[in-house]
């Protein structure tokens, strides 16, 4: 059946700021035609909105799956209700569920959104039995090799690194890790940076190193959270001196002056207040017996050892800086969504209305750049630039219809899953999932291997 949304703006991004008024035919997934007046079966009314395509977010922490039949999506809903319509997990080094389960689920029971995943390098490490002080032996190395190809051959997009969560991955390991990879460009590799703060631009350097020796694509996970403490000018330039050189490097960032992990991992040991120059009350809980308590000495205590898995926010960036970031042409907007039992930071809900909204109202970003960071940008991380990320004949019919004079996000640090006003449609594999922020179908998704 032949599907169109009549009267809607669309963003030629092929040919940037091209704007145009036109209909959208689609059928059995796939964008026909962008003429006027197309024969069709079945008409929606655009009502003259803009109609995106389905946002990527190539950064964010999939749901745990013990049973391949789950019913309750948690951050996948919350994805697809502020029209993201393909994810990555497997992010930060940690893969929630291995790949294959993961996929089998989705494949045979549906998803709320399309799903890419990654290699988790930490949780590999992990599964082998590398404990988080030792380094791998020889004969251990050639298994996690053996692990990598196997999942990348399964069809992972990348390898990633969360080396802040054990610090005591060398770089010397990582290069190691990735010697089987060298000089590929159909994969990419990703880090959670080392170090954060005072010492964000030392990480930049790390990582473009990496970079630079592997010859493998590589993306800076979350740069907001790493150099947006008064550093950003000196991360932004160590990431452009690379660029400069043809080290191929992207980056994400989401649009928000606090960063969420759990209580209990490496980023709260030692003096880590003096790398944000904060008060330990800027930093708030948020599940029982302590939701919406900052912290103090004594629940830092408590929580670590009692509740090591519990979501903490810390309120330490300079949110100016952020923005400034997502200024730059090879920033791309992601939300590193992260929930535990539906509690957690409102980027998981909010991140792309806020771009979409607040910051290209105020000017910071256009609508076409803030369009082009949302969709195109992280397709062509991905490999995926043929098939998604444009609204285009033969792509992929993952569209998001919305009001750019109302767009905007609504969840909280006391809601953080509140779902965005200003989305009117959002379409899944050329199928209606979100009408008026109502969610029609959530099974409409499908699993997306590198092929």
């Amino acid at each position: 059946m032949k599907k169109q949304i009549k009267n809607v703006d669309i963003l030629d991004l092929q040919e940037k700021d091209r704007w145009r008024r036109t209909d959208v035919t689609f059928e059995d997934g796939k964008i026909l035609s962008l003429e006027k007046n197309f024969p069709c079966d079945e008409v929606y009314d655009g009502k003259g909105l803009t109609l995106s395509p389905g946002f990527i977010d190539v950064h964010m922490h999939e749901e745990n799956r013990n049973d391949i039949d789950v019913q309750d999506y948690d951050i996948a809903e919350c994805m697809l209700k502020m029209g993201v319509t393909t994810a990555m997990g497997g992010n930060c080094g940690s893969e929630k569920t291995e790949i294959s389960q993961f996929f089998q689920g989705i494949d045979q029971y549906g998803s709320p959104i399309n799903y890419c995943l990654a290699a988790g390098y930490n949780s590999i490490r992990k599964r082998i039995g590398i404990a988080d002080t030792q380094k791998p032996t020889a004969v251990e190395m050639e298994k996690i090799h053996k692990e990598l190809k196997r999942i990348i051959d399964e069809g992972a997009f990348g390898i990633t690194f969360g080396i802040e969560y054990n610090p005591n991955i060398s770089t010397e390991e990582i290069l190691e890790a990735l010697k089987p990879f060298y000089g590929r460009t159909d994969i990419f590799a990703a880090a959670h940076f080392r170090y954060d703060g005072n010492r964000g631009v030392e990480s930049i350097e790390e990582m473009a190193y990496i970079a630079r020796m592997s010859q493998i694509p590589f993306e800076i996970s979350h740069l907001s959270s790493c150099c947006a403490f008064g550093n950003m000018k000196q991360g932004l330039q160590a990431i452009e001196d690379s660029l400069n050189e043809g080290v191929d490097i992207l980056v994400d960032a989401y649009p928000y002056d606090a960063f969420s992990t759990q209580i209990g991992t490496s980023v709260f040991e030692g003096d880590f207040l003096s790398r944000w120059d904060v008060p330990l009350s800027n930093i708030v809980l948020t599940e029982a017996p302590y939701e919406g308590v900052p912290l103090t000495e004594e629940i830092l205590k408590d929580a670590r050892e009692n509740y090591p898995t519990m979501l903490a926010i810390a309120h330490v960036m300079k949110l100016d800086e952020v923005k400034h970031s997502l200024t730059k042409p090879y920033v791309m907007v992601a939300s590193d969504g992260l929930y535990s039992h539906h509690k957690g930071h409102p980027r998981g809900a909010g991140t792309f209305p806020r771009v979409l909204g607040d910051f290209v109202r105020e000017g910071t970003l256009t609508l076409s750049q803030a369009i082009y960071k949302c969709t195109t940008l992280p397709a062509k991380r991905l490999g995926l630039e043929k098939e998604i990320g444009t609204i285009a004949p033969g792509y992929r019919a993952d569209m998001v219809l919305f009001d750019p004079k109302t767009i905007q996000d609504q969840a909280t640090f006391e809601d953080g899953q509140k779902p965005p006003v200003g989305i009117h449609q959002v379409w899944v594999n050329g199928e209606l999932a979100i009408e008026d922020n109502q969610v029609v179908s959530n099974r409409l998704g499908k699993s997306i291997r590198r092929k």
